[in-house]
């Protein structure tokens, strides 16, 4: 079996994600990774994929012409993939805005996709499952948009939030066969204590640590974190850690604090690698990952899964899936995290509680769900049956998990 896996853009999520499905679509058959130059030329590439040359056909083409708006590119990569009858199976890791493309471009008579081939895609947005629209014209682009999704010719699509896919499968149940809850996948961390894991960072071993990894920004509700930290009642030697590239804004705001700030937060401003990333999360006592209401971000966060992987409490807002993955599985505390007054409350009580913190039947039962292997196997799972294959071991569905969070 032929297969493609197409991610034109490298930032955010993109390419680890491609990393992790290389090597298992490898053990299928031939794989070509379809991207761009610029994606080959960037940072995130000589990281995740470079290392993996050699086990997969590259296809890079100066094609990005917009990278705040990609998908039109994307949709176009898909057309001269299939109408070449280049793959059997075309994989879309992140498809959020190309399916709606595609889907259009279905019914429009744009893209056909010849028999015997196949697409599949991971969708991660679902802010309307949330946040129901308001007004007629938010109910018609919502329309829009799960009816434009429905008629993509993808076989199969996945999808991380499955508050958002319980949505979709009731607003739209022609997709409903086709909808498959993907786990954020977290490579299990090494076991390594607290201490080392701030020597390695070149940080002090005393005091209490809470922190965020990824990248820093207001959207994250870095900016709400920062304010109350240092507003919080904590001892002199506890601090915050920020460990991943920071928007400009979010380090005026460091400096604009001043020596307060630069005696108690680590600021660690940089592309993290997978080893930087376990390293940091194990250096916390919490993770905090507030993600504020209105700020765009209300879906999975693989912070909140690489916490649980060590058993670290995390404080997070009570909205979205994050907020529900906390309290529905026991993986630490929610506060209002708008609320400067009540956020730097609830920093110092979850550090104060964090030393008994342990994780339940129903969150260990969450963070098997969220294994690699777990992820891997999801995700391979239609192309090995297409190739007469068995499923990859080591596969948990969410109704296993669900039993242990009954009560």
């Amino acid at each position: 079996m032929r297969v493609g896996v197409l991610e034109l853009v490298p930032g955010g999520h993109r390419l680890t994600y491609v990393r992790r499905i290389l090597p298992a679509f490898a053990s299928i058959g031939e794989v070509t990774f379809i991207t761009s130059t610029q994606a080959v030329s960037s940072e995130e590439y000589r990281t995740q994929i470079k290392p993996l040359e050699g086990s997969f056909r590259l296809e890079a083409r100066d094609s990005v012409a917009n990278m705040a708006d990609p998908t039109r590119e994307s949709l176009g990569a898909i057309a001269r993939c299939v109408g070449a009858r280049a793959v059997d199976h075309l994989v879309v890791p992140l498809c959020d805005g190309t399916i709606q493309r595609a889907g259009l471009a279905r019914v429009s008579g744009r893209l056909r996709v010849p028999a015997g081939v196949e697409i599949e895609g991971l969708m991660m947005r679902g802010s309307y499952a949330h946040e129901p629209p308001r007004g007629l014209k938010e109910r018609l682009r919502c329309a829009a948009w799960l009816r434009s999704a429905s008629w993509a010719p993808f076989s199969v699509v996945h999808h991380l939030d499955r508050i958002a896919l319980d949505w979709m499968r009731r607003e739209q149940p022609s997709m409903a066969k086709r909808l498959r809850l993907m786990p954020d996948p977290v490579e299990r961390p090494a076991q390594i204590t607290r201490e080392a894991a701030r020597d390695r960072l070149g940080m002090d071993s005393r005091g209490r640590v809470i922190g965020c990894v990824g990248v820093m920004d207001e959207r994250k509700g870095m900016d709400l974190l920062i304010r109350a930290f240092l507003q919080a009642e904590l001892a002199p030697d506890d601090r915050l850690l920020l460990a991943g590239k920071h928007s400009p804004q979010i380090c005026a705001l460091i400096k604009a604090q001043g020596p307060k700030a630069s005696e108690r937060v680590v600021s660690i401003d940089k592309y993290m690698t997978e080893e930087e990333l376990e390293l940091s999360s194990a250096a916390m006592d919490v993770m905090a990952t507030p993600y504020p209401p209105g700020r765009g971000h209300v879906g999975s966060s693989s912070s909140l899964v690489r916490a649980a992987m060590l058993e670290r409490p995390v404080l997070s807002s009570p909205q979205g899936l994050v907020g529900d993955n906390v309290t529905g599985f026991g993986l630490g505390y929610t506060c209002d995290v708008t609320d400067e007054a009540a956020f730097a409350r609830a920093i110092r009580e979850a550090l104060d509680a964090s030393g008994s913190f342990s994780l339940s039947e129903a969150g260990r039962r969450f963070v098997e769900f969220n294994s690699i292997e777990n992820f891997l196997a999801c995700f391979t799972a239609r192309a090995r049956e297409r190739a007469g294959l068995p499923p990859l071991p080591g596969a948990r569905s969410w109704d296993w998990v669900m039993e242990a969070a009954k009560p």
